[in-house]
């Protein structure tokens, strides 16, 4: 059977089970197209343009437009050394490679990133055919004349993979391809429509589905009132003993000389603390998730995201108090009066006169404890407002950090609802579909399934004949002469 042979039975298929989507997607399909198309894909800067510029001198037709991957016969799929590939990229690259049968990976700008070799080795890991080129170096290879630069560029075995598509087998794999898309959703379609012919235990099952669906929002609900309790309390647990010891340094310190350091420190144990909360936070949210999924029968975890939660305005530290000469000499000048008054006036009634040495020495020092005394006010004041501050600040913390966990957990509790929500409503609602079908139509309801499952045996048989022919493509790309004399038939 040739692989037009194989699309046109498929087509007809296609049009017997009113699917003309899928009719028209085989008569447009890669398999009947005279000439090799290559489409390149990949993400933005990666460089694409410059490749399809150099593979210009090929006999193939290039498409440099994702949208292209359903009608190429051949995908490259294309990423520059920079790093590894990323999540984005492998989730490209599989669906590339679900949309083709034939995909090689580029590996571009080589010339660029000396450590091109240890990125093609961990590309390598998740796609064994990466082929490492570079554009730049092509050209100058082709401005010099030089074979070697030629050779290190990479291009000749790029080369040598497209010009070896060429041949029958490409078109048998093309055509193997289409067909066996095409047969997976008619077949899905016909598995479907067994649904509309359940058994009576069905009503059991949706009795079973409506149970479970009170059980997990319970569940839910439950799960999620006790995590927030629990993290506003671990999270002031865990800022208490940063406090103490902040209260600790601040008794042993005057605030304003170590402020910027001191404030230094306390972000970092805010941030250690929060992260702490919110890592533990987060480990209770999926094992919460893990809970509920665990009560229906088939489900897929959603994605639960999470993002940085502290955002509060930073420590401001205490700012220094001025204590200058003339403020000491105020200072001293009114401790030191009534000293040199108070010894004075005993003075007098030795009959020395009322300002004397004696006088004058007891006044300076009075003045000199007064102005130490003051100097230790000051500190003592500085300290408390210090401590004040770092208290009113720790309190913010709580209070925003405590608000954007609430506010996460609410996000994460309505992502599990919605998400659940849907897959009960779904359940019901296949459910309700089912029995209602099965009222109408109970009588013939064993020829009709009957029926359905003549029409898959058909399907089957088609989609053995598509793998049957991907299999032949296989061994004529392998053995070069079988694809010979696959020519001469």
């Amino acid at each position: 059977m040739t692989p037009a042979e194989l699309i046109d039975i498929a087509v007809k298929a296609a049009n017997a089970y009113e699917r003309p989507d899928l009719a028209d997607r085989l008569r447009r399909g890669r398999a009947l197209a005279p000439d090799l198309r290559v489409a390149l894909v990949g993400e933005p800067n990666q460089g694409k343009t410059s490749l399809a510029m150099a593979l210009a001198g090929l006999p193939l037709s290039v498409l440099d437009d994702p949208t292209a991957i359903h009608d190429a016969d051949a995908v490259v799929f294309v990423s520059d050394a920079s790093q590894e590939y990323t999540d984005s990229e492998l989730a490209l690259l599989t669906q590339v490679r679900s949309a083709c049968p034939t995909v090689t990976c580029v590996l571009t700008k080589t010339d660029l990133y000396p450590s091109w070799r240890e990125v093609a080795a961990l590309d390598r890991a998740h796609a064994p055919d990466v082929i490492p080129v570079s554009v730049d170096l092509r050209q100058h290879a082709v401005r010099l004349n030089s074979v070697d630069l030629f050779e290190e560029s990479g291009f000749p075995a790029l080369t040598a993979f497209l010009r070896g598509l060429t041949g029958p087998w490409l078109a048998k794999r093309s055509a193997a391809h289409e067909v066996l898309a095409v047969t997976e959703e008619l077949a899905a379609g016909l598995e479907s429509s067994l649904a509309a012919y359940p058994d009576p235990v069905a009503e059991l099952e949706q009795a079973a589905v409506r149970q479970r669906g009170v059980r997990w929002q319970q569940t839910l609900n439950d799960g999620i009132a006790d995590l927030i309790a629990d993290i506003e309390h671990d999270l002031r647990e865990r800022l208490r003993d940063v406090l103490r010891v902040a209260e600790a340094q601040l008794d042993v310190v005057d605030p304003p000389k170590v402020g910027e350091e001191f404030a230094e420190w306390l972000r970092q144990r805010e941030l250690d603390c929060t992260e702490a909360t919110f890592d533990w936070m987060m480990g209770r949210a999926e094992w919460l998730a893990a809970q509920v999924a665990d009560m229906f029968e088939t489900h897929a975890l959603p994605e639960i995201a999470g993002r940085h939660v502290v955002d509060v305005k930073a420590y401001q530290p205490v700012a220094a108090e001025k204590f200058g000469l003339g403020q000491k000499l105020i200072v001293g000048m009114r401790g030191g009066y009534g000293g040199t008054l108070m010894i004075g006036m005993l003075s007098t009634v030795a009959g020395v006169a009322l300002i004397n040495p004696l006088s004058v020495g007891a006044g300076l020092l009075l003045g000199g404890k007064t102005v130490h005394d003051e100097r230790k006010r000051m500190l003592q004041r500085r300290q408390a407002e210090a401590k004040t501050a770092v208290r009113k600040h720790i309190d913010d913390v709580v209070f925003q950090a405590g608000k954007q966990c609430r506010d996460l957990l609410r996000d994460v509790q309505r992502t599990l609802r919605n998400h659940f929500a849907a897959h009960a409503e779904q359940t019901q609602r296949a459910l309700a579909d089912a029995m209602v079908a099965a009222r109408e139509a109970r009588t013939d309801r064993d020829a009709r399934v009957r029926d359905v499952r003549a029409e898959l045996d058909r399907v089957g048989n088609l989609a053995r004949l598509a793998r049957l022919m991907y299999s032949e493509s296989e061994c004529e790309q392998a053995d070069p002469l079988v694809s010979r004399m696959a020519l001469v038939r």
